[in-house]
């Protein structure tokens, strides 16, 4: 089991945001799987860079 579960008392019952959510979840689990088997510094930097895009879109729009 993922150590990060998404779960419906998550949810904004806005289905974009929500499946935006979701993405974070399943980047937040590669990352931890990685670290797990010992491959976390083969996957961070792709991880970080998926995180800061993330933010970028929903925060920023494209302002950023």
């Amino acid at each position: 089991m993922a150590p990060f579960a998404w779960d419906e008392s998550y949810s904004v019952h806005a289905q974009q945001l929500d499946t935006q959510h979701k993405v974070l979840f399943d980047t937040i689990n590669e990352l931890a799987e990685a670290m797990r088997t010992g491959h976390g510094q083969q996957v961070i930097r792709e991880a970080v860079d998926q995180l800061v895009a993330y933010a970028r879109t929903t925060f920023c729009g494209k302002s950023c």
